[in-house]
């Protein structure tokens, strides 16, 4: 056990240590192996147990370096909920973690399979409803992997859509432009595919909730609402005649 330093106020000298205390080993093994700063920086800038931080950075910094690590890909799943705990229990006091985070996410979701990549987005909308307006120096990077995989994972990117336009608006109103011609080519009655029904009541729900940010785009966004209540008008028209033509030929 190591005896506490004298009352004079100096710094316990743990550079030296050859036995340093247990707490400063667990930290100096969980810091990023990419962080290239001496034990000096590192010392003066880890809080101790007693700080608040010390356990959330510890399992931050452990769980960054299994994301960056390709051969534990397996695991990047579970971390990245692991991740997402943390700053469930943290809240907003998470925003000091935001920029590894991000950066290693937005790093790993193009190179995972689809069934990550989308719990990945669906994770992303969880983060952008806790750290609210901290997550909009992210919006560039966040439209263009949006943008990319809008048609695959069409529920979660709406959702995280729909948060990054409620609290980071301003900033949103930016990208609209980038968004509409998703939006409008997926509001196209031909563009609904399989799954029609569960599709379109996302893109009515998120069109409903994207309002304030789409108000200077209704002119091209009524058009399309009204081509599509159209087209499923003629649908219901057209169900009707076939069920009344067969409940005809039943008929004795």
């Amino acid at each position: 056990a190591h005896a506490p330093h004298g009352g004079d106020g100096a710094e316990p000298n743990i550079l030296d240590d050859p036995d340093p205390p247990a707490w400063t080993v667990l930290w100096t093994q969980s810091a990023p192996a990419a962080q290239n700063i001496s034990r000096k920086t590192m010392w003066k800038a880890k809080p101790t147990p007693a700080s608040a931080d010390y356990f959330p950075t510890i399992a931050i910094n452990a769980l960054i370096r299994i994301l960056g690590d390709p051969s534990l890909r397996s695991h990047h799943g579970n971390v990245i909920q692991a991740i997402m705990f943390i700053f469930k229990s943290l809240g907003l006091r998470g925003v000091q973690f935001l920029d590894k985070v991000m950066g290693r996410i937005l790093e790993v979701a193009p190179a995972s399979d689809a069934n990550l990549r989308e719990s990945i987005l669906q994770q992303l909308a969880s983060l952008a409803a806790i750290m609210q307006h901290h997550l909009k120096k992210y919006i560039p990077l966040l439209f263009g992997l949006l943008s990319k995989y809008w048609h695959e994972h069409l529920e979660q990117i709406l959702a995280l859509v729909e948060e990054l336009a409620l609290h980071c608006q301003e900033d949103f109103m930016k990208y609209v432009p980038e968004l509409l011609p998703l939006l409008l080519n997926s509001l196209n009655p031909s563009s609904l595919g399989a799954d029609a029904d569960h599709r379109l009541g996302l893109l009515l729900r998120s069109t409903a909730l994207l309002r304030p940010v789409l108000i200077g785009y209704l002119t091209l966004v009524v058009p399309a609402l009204t081509a599509l209540l159209e087209h499923i008008g003629k649908l219901v028209q057209d169900a009707a005649t076939l069920a009344s033509a067969g409940s005809g030929a039943a008929a004795p």
